[in-house]
Parts: C-alpha cells; structure tokens; sequence
C-alpha cells in the first residue's frame, strides 16, 4: 500500500469511528489537544499525514487502537488493555 492510500484508509476509519460515536469533527477536536477542526478535516480527506502523535492522539480520542485507524485492524483501546 502506498503512502497516499495508507493516509486515505487511515482519514477514512477516523470519520466512520467518529460518525459511529456520533461525533462532529468540532466534538472530536476539542477532545484532542491543540487540534482544529479544519485540520481533522483535512486528515479525514486523506489530504493531510497525521504524524504517530497525533495517530496516537486520535484513537485515545476515538476510544479505539493505533492499529484499528492505521490499518483497520479490530479491537478497541477498553479490549486492548483487558
């Protein structure tokens, strides 16, 4: 999988997690430190790489794993840590 693609599927799993939690982009930014609606926006449209911080930042957020944004793999953060 290419760079482009793997950030397409990663904006692509933040937006159905937070449409899921019946969050709006406002919401879900005011839970993640120093980080804008716009710029959300912009990671959910595959337009802007999201660096491991802030991955890490937007799945505590999104209440799921690193692994599940990046690569769609299941399981959220409550069944990680048992």
């Amino acid at each position: 999988m290419s760079p482009a693609e793997l950030q397409k599927l990663f904006g692509h799993n933040v937006r159905r997690r937070r449409q899921e939690l019946r969050l709006t982009q406002t919401e879900l930014s005011t839970r993640i430190d120093r980080m804008s609606p716009g710029y959300l926006s912009e990671i959910e449209h595959g337009k802007r790489a999201a660096t491991v911080a802030t991955v890490a930042k937007i799945a505590t957020a999104l209440e799921v794993t690193a692994s599940y944004l990046v690569a769609g793999q299941p399981g959220n953060s409550s069944e990680s840590r048992g």
